[in-house]
């Protein structure tokens, strides 16, 4: 009996201890790397930490606005330089992930793909640590999915590349103040051989659900002595942006190829231009469904620097041109958010960015500005350079008119095309500049007076016949007449602008067709349209 009260005693005593070696044989070992990056990256004090991204996202949001729904947005290209120099930038992206202003909770695994900095690398690069510890907590990694990846062949556990990079380190901020709870995947990129990008891609894919967002890092062209790479000497400004575009274009037409192809031929350096190339291939691979990139911003760094986004920058700023000395040592950033909301069907007012609208107004009055620059002692530039940074939204064929106004309200000029075959990022610069110099009811635009003028652009949608003029509505439609072979529009505002009633807007719209007053009683046919504008 006592015998029989030792065995059973025991034997559930050794299950027990059994079980407990067993499980602490099977848990990971929790290992915390904690982030390295000295002040001068960002805050350590945790309140100013969270303060200065706090900032940047409030001046994101006030004058980067993205209008897609933060539940649409899979993927990311943001910079990863000190916060004081690509801050802001990051931010109208991430700033893109708030509900309402709260932490996104939809999201649960963030994928960050980032180049290596400082140790060479074959393929990617996993890391072997469990956690990252930055100044506002810990961030557990997804090591079962790390576990996976490192069994093809292209990927390995590489632990020393982390130790240092910063291209991930500086997301980690932004993430934990965008997003509720996650877990990451990191990984590094280093060499890369095209023939082997699919199959990275492909398994970089395979972790991608539904509740993933996907983070690509790179800084764009590197300017400077200190970078040894100074291929021009003149319009450096422009010429850095220019070339920049070549590469933000093959971004917007997410070609993995294409944007590798015109880095290597065009001599671009760009840190991580594998790390971009791989979540383009993603996405042509299907990762993220049907997804559009946009552009949040873009500028370079002598355009902010020394200015503090919450006291001296304004987003006049972000398009302000700088010299050939402001730009003798200089990096570019620019931040683009992928979107499953279709761009076609949308309202026109929703297919853009608020940057890539400004961008648009910027170029205008480059193009104003440069044409008359002779006069004021400078040299013409070739308006190529001149046009604003490419996205899907501003690659897309456009109707525009361009209306000048003098700081009173007087009309100065408008100009405007019906004809869909130029891509908004051009037409509306070339319209801006015929409404200021080829209106026939006005005198051209002089160089005095272009301090005092104000450019607006009302984008419009397609026309559409109505059967009766009853059938318009003022304010919401702009008009066309067309009769015996004249034609003449109002936009939408016109009407209300000169509070005029249907008949009297008819009337005047006959007028400017050429015709008798009340021409439009009889034998003329409507057309209607909607517009958006954007002001300066």
């Amino acid at each position: 009996m006592k015998r029989n009260w030792i065995k059973s005693t025991i034997t559930p005593l050794l299950l027990i201890t059994l079980c407990l070696v067993i499980t602490s044989c099977t848990q990971t070992e929790k290992v915390i790397h904690t982030a390295h990056l000295t002040a001068g990256w960002y805050p350590h004090s945790p309140s100013e930490l969270q303060d200065a991204i706090g900032k940047y996202d409030q001046f994101a949001t006030k004058n980067l606005s993205i209008p897609f729904s933060a539940n649409s947005i899979k993927a990311l290209i943001v910079p990863h330089a000190g916060y004081r120099y690509s801050g802001l930038c990051a931010a109208s992206a991430y700033a893109s992930l708030l509900k309402n202003g709260k932490k996104n909770t939809d999201i649960t695994s963030v994928m960050i793909i980032a180049p290596s900095h400082y140790l060479p690398v074959n393929g990617i690069a996993l890391p072997k640590f469990t956690h990252y510890k930055t100044p506002l907590g810990t961030i557990p990694l997804d090591t079962q999915a790390i576990e996976q990846m490192s069994k093809n062949r292209l990927f390995s556990i590489f632990d020393d590349a982390f130790t240092q990079e910063h291209s991930i380190e500086v997301q980690l901020p932004f993430l934990q103040e965008h997003i509720a709870s996650f877990k990451i995947i990191p990984v590094i990129i280093g060499s890369m051989a095209t023939v082997n990008m699919t199959i990275m891609a492909e398994e970089l894919k395979n972790h991608v659900g539904p509740h993933t967002l996907v983070v690509a890092t790179t800084d764009l062209i590197h300017y400077g002595q200190s970078y040894k790479n100074t291929p021009f000497k003149e319009a450096v400004f422009d010429m850095i942006n220019y070339f920049n575009r070549t590469a933000l274009e093959q971004i917007a037409n997410q070609s993995a190829t294409g944007f590798l192809n015109v880095v290597k031929e065009n001599g671009l350096n760009l840190c991580g231009k594998h790390a971009i190339a791989l979540l383009l291939k993603m996405s042509e691979l299907g990762a993220f469904g049907q997804v559009s990139p946009s552009l949040s911003c873009y500028y370079s760094s002598p355009q902010i620097i020394g200015k503090d986004t919450s006291e001296n920058i304004s987003i006049k700023d972000l398009f302000a041109p700088c010299s050939d000395e402001q730009s003798s040592e200089s990096v570019s950033y620019a931040a683009f958010v992928f979107s499953t909301t279709p761009q076609q069907g949308q309202p026109a007012s929703m297919r853009l960015t608020n940057f890539e609208k400004l961008s648009l107004l910027a170029s205008s009055r480059r193009i104003l500005e440069n044409h008359f620059s002779p006069e004021f002692g400078e040299r013409r530039l070739n308006e190529e350079l001149l046009l604003p940074m490419p996205s899907p939204g501003l690659q897309e064929n456009t109707a525009i008119f361009s209306t000048l106004t003098s700081n009173n309200g007087e009309l100065m000029g408008c100009i405007g095309t019906f004809d869909r075959n130029q891509p908004l990022m051009r037409i509306a610069p070339l319209i801006t500049k015929s409404a200021a110099l080829k209106d026939a009811r006005f005198e051209p635009l002089q160089a005095s007076q272009l301090a005092h003028t104000h450019i607006s652009l009302s984008v419009l949608s397609d026309t559409k016949p109505v059967k009766s003029y009853r059938d318009i509505i003022l304010e919401k439609h702009g008009i066309i007449m067309n009769k015996d072979g004249a034609s003449a529009t109002f936009l939408p505002e016109v009407a209300p602008e000169n509070h005029w009633t249907l008949e009297k807007t008819l009337s005047e719209l006959s007028l400017k067709a050429g015709l008798e007053p009340d021409a439009w009683k009889e034998g003329a046919t409507f057309e209607v349209y909607e517009s958006y504008k954007i002001r300066e």
